[in-house]
């Protein structure tokens, strides 16, 4: 929901007529970079920076003292975290381009008719662009819901296929490959 609602946002920054935006391609290109990252290479950065000896905890030593490492790994709400980062980073820019997509193929005679009839900014995106945009803002919302329910490699590959802590992080696909995968004897 947070990707969804964030993705939408810079859709409607991004195509507004009114607002402009210095460096508006600047910014798309950075929304969109993670979509051209892998998801495995993207996870293994994530564990880099968090681990116990990666930057993230080099800082906090540096800060607070030798004794303030955390094990980021260990705790529930931290991997919690940094899965649901992942997954929001990596989703957000195809997402945003499907909405301004979306958007973009309303004819601008329509709004002009909107700013004709006396319809308020707010009026005209809740009476216009919210009903014409309904199939691509669905479509975003069914594979976003899609992509949550077949998700492996993030956590997989940050907790080291257990689902750590206390298999908390286990996705259902890492509970299937735990079972269809080769026999332990």
């Amino acid at each position: 929901i947070p990707q969804f609602l964030f993705a939408f946002a810079l859709a409607l920054i991004f195509t507004h007529k009114r607002i402009r935006v210095k460096g508006k391609n600047f910014f798309m290109a950075v929304a969109y970079m993670p979509n051209v990252i892998m998801a495995s290479a993207f996870s293994m950065l994530f564990f880099s920076l968090f681990s116990n000896i990666g930057p993230i905890n080099q800082i906090i030593t540096a800060f607070a003292g030798d004794g303030a490492k955390i094990d980021f790994f260990s705790r529930t709400v931290t991997v919690y975290f940094m899965i649901a980062l992942m997954n929001f980073l990596l989703g957000v820019g195809s997402t945003t381009i499907l909405i301004m997509s979306g958007i973009m193929s309303i004819h601008q005679s329509v709004f002009e008719a909107a700013i004709i009839d006396g319809a308020s900014t707010f009026k005209t995106f809740l009476h216009v662009t919210l009903p014409m945009i309904k199939p691509v803002l669905l479509y975003c919302l069914i594979t976003s819901m899609i992509t949550g329910l077949q998700m492996f490699d993030v956590p997989q590959i940050l907790t080291n296929g257990i689902g750590t802590p206390n298999y908390s992080s286990k996705t259902l696909v890492m509970w299937l490959n735990s079972y269809l995968g080769p026999s332990k004897n």
